[in-house]
């Protein structure tokens, strides 16, 4: 292991770091500063430094020893890539500057001594010497564009002559979110290689509106088919860099290197990305649109979820304060490729963990940091400034008031995010969702519609790095599984033919009394004490006692059985008042459950086709906009003639119906001129027309939202007769044992 012991002002580090290139203007008492607040580190003989894919945020730099740079190809094999071993080198300023992760491993080949300067010690040093960020952001330029160039798949096998070349002709640049990157009728001097990010090319339709031309991806080559001037704009949908070549250098590779010339496809244009999200390339569109930065997305699959808030509680209850809010967009994907079936997609407000993570930028205490896994996360160390919560695009950072004993040095609050529930071996809000719906994933991996906006490079780097994976815990990338289901159906049909196969064919008696019955009978009990702790389970959110969907579905399995060995305890027969009433409660306990299974197999869809603008609600949301609708309908209403109100009432019902939005084929839009063509607007004076149309407008949108409402009631209504039901069976359950057993004694 790494030994590290503080450096010390004035010592032989001070000395090392004038000879750093990009250190060179700094006076000696910033040096010895930034000396005291890096870290010397030991390494032994073939110990690794760095590691290819990991997220850092510190360089290193050389004081004694000799260390190997390798990076694995999307091949699986390693190149070397360069040896350091003159005091005064350096290495890992991508992580310095923020670029994500180490782009090579680095080993120490014989005991080697680095000194370790962190990322938010260097910030510091470039507040007060500007020159010294932009001196290494061009040693980091110089050093990724040969680099990635030299690793390239096509690049990489030109002839080291004809190499340097083209990267000596190279330049680099970063463009933030929505950055204009080329304009329309730009010249196209260069070709531009997607060195990390995504861009978005746009040109102007006949109707004057954008059109989508295409997606470009990392790894993607762009302008290779552009003529004179550049036929659209290019926009970066997140954090983007670019490496431009020199189209003279790379048009020559046709002649000079015409086989690897012709591995680059052209620039591929036209494809339908304007298309509405019924279609494949819509969903693809915009989910590129919201952004897919993502290393870890939660997502919510909407026609499964229940709308019960036991995520959010589960995130609660681990954390003391939710990092989950259920409520963003809503995108509309086929369930495959091939299906025509479609299901809808929520990205709730939770952190995304960004490749490039914008809150970083800033931090004055550098509570905000990526782990070498990819986990971004927030550090006691906070002083709640909000810079990191103003910074997030998503608005996934909140700020916690502290409690008044945990308030020091002026700190009253901290900023809280997603942390992947790190240091726990699963997502807690993953783990205790009842149906399944809920996942993280990382989208340019999960969603196959993007493969079909990105290019065959793109592709196979994705590939290379689900191969190198070296954390898919945390639900991050693994699909649901419903082995469990088959499972319980398996269970749930034998423990069925064993009852029934028992009953036929021993012989009787089968009454309660008898040794069978009997038998039957403490069955009947366990299963209804097992599928009562399903109860116990839901409320106990912070166990590792398997996801509660598998919970769900085995105490619906063990209900039936349970159910099961109560009628043939009973000999399949009535034989008093009180077995009955068991049976009675039991079949209607049985009974609830399917009913409530259905309402959760079909409410979610209908639910999710009424919400509006693409927008999920919670139901306090819903309430709090049907108290406002039906204000201000009223006020609509006693504004206008009361003939007008009269013609209003009469279509008030069409307007408000709840059995129209059921139906599958529901369109807000059919049902808006259907009432608009009743009320007959042409009818109407000018002075009324306009608060007519707004009245119409708002009894359509207000028959939506009770609608939703009443579908979010009906997912608690029928657990709230099940649970009534439950536990009056388990008060006659017990009053029958004990009956039972007064008359044995």
């Amino acid at each position: 292991m790494a030994v590290s012991e503080q450096g010390g002002g004035g010592s032989p580090q001070t000395e090392l770091l004038r000879h750093v290139p990009f250190l060179a203007g700094v006076d000696e008492h910033d040096l010895e500063t930034l000396v005291e607040s890096s870290v010397v580190r030991t390494y032994a003989p073939g110990q690794p430094v760095v590691e290819q894919g990991d997220f850092g945020h510190s360089m290193f730099i050389v004081m004694t020893g000799s260390l190997s740079i390798s990076a694995q190809l999307e091949d699986g094999t390693r190149k070397l890539l360069g040896r350091l071993g003159q005091p005064g080198e350096f290495f890992g300023e991508f992580a310095l500057l923020g670029r994500g992760q180490r782009s090579a491993t680095v080993h120490s080949e014989q005991q080697s001594t680095l000194l370790e300067i962190e990322k938010r010690r260097f910030e510091l040093l470039t507040r007060r010497y500007a020159k010294v960020l932009a001196d290494l952001e061009t040693i980091y330029h110089q050093r990724a564009i040969s680099s990635y160039l030299g690793m390239h798949d096509f690049f990489g096998l030109l002839p080291p002559d004809q190499l340097g070349k083209l990267i000596e002709g190279a330049t680099m640049r970063k463009f933030a979110r929505n950055d204009l990157v080329c304009r329309l009728g730009d010249p196209a001097d260069t070709v531009m290689i997607v060195k990390d990010g995504v861009l978005k090319a746009v040109r102007p339709s006949s109707s004057g509106d954008l059109s989508i031309l295409a997606y470009f991806n990392t790894h993607d080559l762009v302008g290779a088919g552009d003529l004179h001037r550049r036929g659209y704009d290019l926009v970066a949908l997140g954090q983007v860099e670019i490496i431009y070549l020199d189209r003279t250098l790379f048009d020559a590779l046709e002649k000079t290197a015409p086989e690897i010339y012709a591995k680059f496809g052209k620039s591929v244009m036209g494809d339908d990305m304007n298309a509405d999200s019924n279609t494949v390339m819509g969903f693809a569109a915009s989910m590129l649109k919201e952004g897919v930065e993502a290393e870890s997305l939660l997502i919510i699959n909407l026609d499964r979820c229940v709308r019960c808030g036991n995520c959010v509680r589960a995130c609660h209850s681990r954390h003391d304060y939710t990092r989950l809010a259920r409520r963003g967009p809503i995108f509309k994907r086929r369930k495959s490729l091939e299906s025509k079936q479609h299901e809808h997609i929520l990205v709730p407000g939770s952190c995304r963990h960004c490749r490039d993570p914008e809150c970083m930028i800033g931090c004055p205490t550098g509570a905000i940091q990526r782990f070498p896994d990819g986990d971004v996360g927030i550090n006691d160390n906070c002083i709640g400034c909000d810079n990191c919560a103003r910074k997030c695009p998503y608005g996934n950072i909140s700020m916690m008031p502290l409690p008044e004993k945990d308030q020091k040095d002026g700190v009253t609050k901290k900023a809280i995010k997603c942390n992947l529930c790190r240091g726990h071996s699963y997502s807690n809000c993953v783990h205790e969702c009842p149906r399944g719906a809920i996942l993280r994933v990382d989208p340019l991996r999960y969603f196959d519609e993007l493969s079909m906006v990105m290019s065959a490079e793109q592709q196979a780097h994705l590939r290379m790095k689900e191969a190198a994976s070296k954390d898919e815990s945390k639900q991050r990338i693994k699909p649901r599984s419903t082995t469990f289901v088959l499972v319980s159906l398996l269970l749930g049909i034998l423990g069925l033919g064993g009852i029934v196969g028992l009953f036929v064919l021993s012989p009787g008696p089968h009454t309660g009394g008898s040794p069978l019955g009997l038998a039957y009978g403490i069955v009947s009990a366990g299963m209804i004490g097992v599928a009562l702790f399903y109860g116990a389970r839901k409320k106990m959110r912070n166990v590792g006692w398997g996801p509660l969907e598998w919970w769900t579905q085995f105490h619906m399995v063990i209900g039936t059985v349970g159910f099961a060995a109560a009628l043939a305890h009973a000999g399949f027969q009535i034989t008093g008042v009180l077995t009955a009433l068991l049976l009675l409660l039991f079949g209607l306990e049985v009974i609830t459950g399917v009913l409530g299974q259905y309402i959760y197999m079909t409410v979610p869809s209908k639910l999710t086709r009424l919400e509006k603008d693409g927008q999920a609600k919670l139901i306090e949301d819903l309430l709090e906009e049907d108290i406002s609708l039906s204000a201000s309908i009223e006020e609509l209403k006693n504004s206008l003639p009361a003939k007008l109100q009269a013609v209003v009432a009469s279509v008030r019902g069409r307007a408000l119906a709840m059995s129209t939005r059921l139906s599958k084929n529901y369109d807000r839009n059919a049902l808006l001129l259907d009432v608009t063509q009743r009320v007959n607007l042409d009818g109407a004076d000018m002075r009324s027309r306009p608060t007519l149309e707004r009245l119409i407008q708002d009894l359509c949108t207000h028959g939506d939202v009770r609608t939703q409402i009443r579908l979010h009631r009906s997912l608690r209504t029928w657990l709230v007769a099940h649970l009534a039901i439950t536990g009056m069976l388990v008060v006659f359950l017990v009053a029958h044992i004990v009956t039972m057993l007064m008359v044995i004694g």
